[in-house]
């Protein structure tokens, strides 16, 4: 199926909003996310996070980490943006080859939740 093309001249089309519509909007945002329980974070998700972090502080492309911990460039890039099912053994591919090495541990909280 070919894909239309724009005019030249196309421009986005942007209007300006009142202050009172403004807070209208504001107000049906706020009622939405008070309805909306947020997502708990996983544990995989922040160490997934900070992974990505370190590799864009070492400057290093998804291409450079590919190679380096034989996995595919796409595959990383799934993971960076949204896998929620990482086995271990990945986080540490992917760690080592940042040059990093994996470390998780367990920090105590007040006293144990009982289960449901």
């Amino acid at each position: 199926m070919p894909r239309k093309k724009l005019a030249k001249n196309a421009a986005r089309i942007t209007r300006k909003v009142s202050a009172a519509k403004r807070r209208e909007f504001d107000e049906v945002i706020e009622l939405v996310e008070n309805e909306i329980r947020p997502k708990p974070v996983s544990a995989a998700r922040v160490a997934l996070a900070k992974l990505r972090n370190a590799r864009q502080q070492r400057g290093l492309t998804l291409e450079q980490l590919a190679k380096a911990t034989g996995m595919t460039k796409t595959n990383l890039s799934r993971l960076e943006t949204g896998s929620e099912n990482v086995t271990v053994k990945t986080l540490e591919r992917y760690a080592e080859g940042l040059g990093a090495k994996l470390q998780i541990s367990i920090i105590e909280t007040t006293e144990p939740k009982p289960r449901k």
